[in-house]
């Protein structure tokens, strides 16, 4: 795909936005399960919050690669549009 520098912009401005929310609900997520393992939620419960955390960390740190990605291409460019 071809991107403008603006464009790039854009998507690494939206990158970094959906990292620092994807932090957020990471530390939420951390807090859920601790407030199960004090309240002694069934198990299954618990299993299931680990996985959803599990899963949140695996998007923030896709989120962390695409951010890099980006960040190199914009760099490649040096102000040219190119094929991603």
């Amino acid at each position: 795909m071809n991107f403008t520098n603006e464009e790039l912009i854009r998507l690494i401005s939206m990158t970094c936005t959906s990292m620092t929310d994807s932090k957020h609900t990471i530390k939420r997520q951390e807090k859920i399960i601790k407030d199960h393992l004090n309240h002694k939620d069934d198990p299954e419960v618990i299993k299931h919050s680990k996985h959803t955390l599990k899963l949140l960390r695996k998007n923030h740190k896709e989120n962390v690669f695409l951010k890099e990605k980006l960040l190199k291409q914009y760099e490649l460019q040096e102000g040219k549009e190119v094929f991603i």
